[in-house]
């Protein structure tokens, strides 16, 4: 991509003199007026300040955002013979705690410890490694050496305890941290009330790695703001922050009319710069963003508290020239293309059937270095809801596809799932809907009574959903027609999927739950989007198993062969099949898809374990820590609490680590 920083605000300030209100534009008077979306830019300080302590003085009826259900995931990339971090688009990179280059492998302190010991017992083509020592929260770095399997710490940063580094960036010689003061994971649920969030900084470090023995910060900015969700495309980071001002004397989610002329005395002593989030670099703060820069809802609204989403560009290779961009409203989603960044807001209005949930979604497009606001929609239901549920949304040929819960009160039907196909109109600065499911002529519910809506996966032309209460329909939807699409066909089977994988254009790999309650993978011959098939399954353990890449897609990783089996492997805490719910091992599982280019015949194999953690009889319940796989050729890497395991691949006898 582009340079997008040294261009940033030149757009944006384009943009601003477009759809100002009030006023002029300067344009000749037979030119139409400029077209004014959800979202207009701010005419003056003034009027950014009215509206950021606007939500000081109004009177909240404290609602909370309702709690849906979500996952999903998508396709990962190998690069060179080795798998890396699993990411929903193509070009589009993902923070993460492990980031390998095929030499070195960098290790963020993760979240959580494991509290079993480690004993001989062996399963069958398994490997039960040593237990790793003790760490201190770093960033470890370490050389891998593929002949040997084995590996060694070349350096370490230090981490401040008092924050949690949400993830990673690996840029050819520059490593980047993304830290905050408490974990949120990729999203947080409370993110419908950011003033629980004030006062809340986070931080984004560059290091030179040029020496991976000797790292260097290179540079490092505080922002003022709660971490939100961050993408990077080609050299630059793009980092979401949501601002609640803290003002001593403030009270920030006013319930009473006595707040509220509180709260009024307090800003009259107060400038717009005291509600602004700044960043602070070297030692020095200064603003994030001033009024130029910001945009305001065209729309009233009514929060009870005010808060600022910042967009801010960091261009890794001049982060100094930095930028960013605002609006006076809160966000608790995001979705990024190679071609622009989406951003969400939960809405909810009360009816006499209850209260009914909606979704703002904001475009800011870029393309050729320009970064320009596109337009604003309204669609009905939730799109967000934690966990990896962005890939509810993708964007295809310049067409926003999403899939949204909506969650009903009173009936026989307690949740609606709609799809949209939303496009860009510059004449309004709007995101139009153009096709959506249901709709009178295919009236087809996605989903049947009560069921909710689990892995979803866009491919192009097509789309797939998984939804369960009972069984487990895999729709499939042709969306040939953005105008019209259609659900072609649905499989019906035992358990759910949660998360999809596209192995090729034919054979789509699910992974989620059986019908009792254990891991299970399973292969789905495509070919025929109106007639999808089961070709085969593996289900591990009994009721309780659960592997972490059936919520964090970063925990799966796939590796495509040209001419062997391609592989998979996830972590996972195996729990015994007699109902017992007696835990057994954890570990990472290996898996091979074979004759993948004949859906008919493929088959799915486990090959083998790496078990980390058994049963003993002073453990029984083990606690959790963030697991990651890497493959390279045939060498296998698990990362867990800090450490690394490594073992190849048809070899499961001998494990070397932990590292």
């Amino acid at each position: 991509m582009t340079r997008l920083g040294s261009t940033f605000f030149v757009m944006l300030a384009l943009a601003a003199s477009l759809t100002g209100c009030g006023g002029s534009t300067g344009a000749p008077d037979n030119q139409p007026p400029a077209p004014v979306g959800l979202l207009r830019a701010a005419a003056s300080d003034a009027e950014l300040f009215d509206s950021l302590t606007e939500g000081f003085t109004q009177v909240s009826d404290d609602q909370v955002a309702p709690v849906g259900a979500t996952p999903v995931l998508a396709r990962a990339e190998a690069d060179g013979g080795f798998s890396t971090t699993y990411t929903q688009e193509s070009g589009v990179d993902e923070f993460d705690i492990v980031k390998y280059d095929g030499e070195f492998m960098y290790l963020a302190p993760t979240q959580g410890h494991l509290g079993c010991c480690f004993i001989a017992a062996e399963p069958a083509a398994a490997i039960v490694a040593p237990a790793p020592p003790a760490r201190e929260p770093t960033i470890r770095v370490l050389r891998m050496d593929l002949s040997a399997g084995d590996a060694a710490q070349v350096s370490s940063i230090d981490v401040d305890e008092s924050v949690s580094v949400q993830g990673l960036y690996l840029d050819g010689d520059r490593l980047v941290a993304l830290s905050t003061g408490s974990f949120h994971g990729s999203y947080g649920r409370l993110w419908a009330r950011p003033d629980i969030l004030a006062e809340q900084t986070t931080t984004l470090t560059i290091y030179d790695v040029a020496d991976p023995s000797a790292p260097q910060v290179a540079w490092e900015g505080k922002l003022q703001g709660s971490f939100v969700y961050s993408r990077r495309v080609g050299d630059d980071v793009f980092l979401v922050t949501r601002h609640a001002p803290a003002v001593e004397g403030l009270q920030p989610h006013v319930v009473t009319e006595e707040q509220a002329d509180a709260n009024a005395q307090v800003l009259e002593r107060l400038a717009l710069g005291d509600l602004l989030p700044r960043m602070e670099v070297d030692g020095v703060a200064d603003p994030l963003v001033d009024a130029n820069d910001c945009y305001l809802p065209t729309e009233a609204t009514e929060t009870g508290y005010p808060v600022l989403t910042t967009v801010t560009v960091i261009p890794l290779d001049a982060p100094d020239q930095h930028e960013s961009i605002c609006y006076s409203d809160d966000a608790y989603g995001a979705y990024v293309s190679p071609e622009a960044v989406y951003l969400t807001q939960l809405r909810w209005e009360s009816t006499p059937q209850g209260d009914q949930t909606g979704t703002r979604i904001h475009k800011f497009g870029f393309t050729a270095g320009a970064v320009r606001y596109a337009g604003s929609g309204d669609v009905e239901g939730m799109l967000w809801s934690g966990g990896q549920a962005d890939f509810r949304a993708n964007e295809y040929n310049g067409d926003l596809r999403v899939l949204t819960s909506e969650f009903v009160h009173g009936g026989e039907d307690s949740v609606d799932h709609h799809l949209f196909v939303l496009r860009e109109n510059p004449a309004t600065l709007s995101l139009d809907v153009i096709g959506q499911l249901p709709n009178d002529e295919r009236p087809e519910e996605i989903g049947k009574p009560d069921e909710f809506l689990y892995g979803v996966r866009f491919l192009g032309e097509r789309a797939f959903a998984v939804t369960f209460e009972q069984i487990d329909p895999l729709y499939g939807i042709d969306l040939s027609d953005p105008e019209d699409p259609k659900l072609a066909g649905a499989l019906e089977i035992t358990g759910f999927s949660d998360l999809l994988h596209p192995v090729t254009d034919d054979l789509l790999l699910g992974l989620g739950q059986s019908q009792s309650g254990a891991v299970k993978l399973e292969l789905f011959d495509v070919s025929d989007l109106a007639d999808p098939r089961s070709v085969g399954q593996h289900v591990l353990g009994g009721r309780g198993t659960r592997s972490e890449a059936n919520w964090d897609r970063h925990a799966f990783t796939y590796l495509q062969m040209d001419e062997s089996p391609d592989r998979i492997a996830i972590p996972a805490e195996v729990y015994a099949d007699d109902d017992t719910y007696t835990w057994l091992e954890s570990g990472l599982y290996l898996f091979e898809v074979r004759d993948k280019n004949v859906p008919a015949l493929a088959t799915l194999a486990n090959v083998g374990s790496l078990i980390t953690e058994v049963r003993s009889e002073e453990h029984t319940w083990p606690m959790g820590a963030q697991s990651r796989s890497v493959i390279h050729n045939d060498t296998v890497y698990f990362v867990q609490q800090d450490s690394v395991w490594s073992t190849v691949w048809g070899q499961f006898g001998v494990a070397n680590g932990p590292f």
